[in-house]
């Protein structure tokens, strides 16, 4: 058994920009964390445990949205991009890795959050 307890991700947390109260962005970071994954086992071959891991061990995406500026900087780039960067390192896309989104990979997206009951997107502005 485990020491660290796996953190609990959730969706719908409401972040305010604090430079401009009215705005705000609702964080949907289980759909974040498990489309992540999702595209870790469909394009990179991982196994759903190694994803899963690979995840845990990243502080800056498996800690806790709680700032508007986090999110914004994690909503900056496709989860596509997150799932590479974690996969491959940094500059992934000199590795032979594209950065280019795979051809199915909207149709996949959509098909995948249906079908896992994620929200539509994981991050929300308002």
């Amino acid at each position: 058994m485990s020491l660290v307890e796996k953190p609990q991700y959730k969706d719908g947390i409401v972040l305010r920009n604090e430079q401009n109260p009215e705005e705000f962005i609702t964080v949907n970071q289980l759909t974040l964390i498990e489309v992540i994954k999702g595209i870790m086992v469909k394009y990179a071959n991982k196994e759903l445990k190694e994803a899963e891991s690979i995840i845990e061990l990243d502080e800056f995406l498996s800690e806790k949205i709680n700032s508007f500026n986090k999110a914004i900087q994690i909503a900056h780039e496709h989860e596509y991009h997150w799932a590479m960067l974690l996969i491959y390192g940094d500059l992934y896309w000199h590795k032979g890795v594209s950065e280019i989104l795979p051809a199915d990979y909207r149709e996949w997206n959509r098909k995948y959050r249906r079908e896992n009951g994620l929200a539509k997107s994981s991050f929300e502005y308002a």
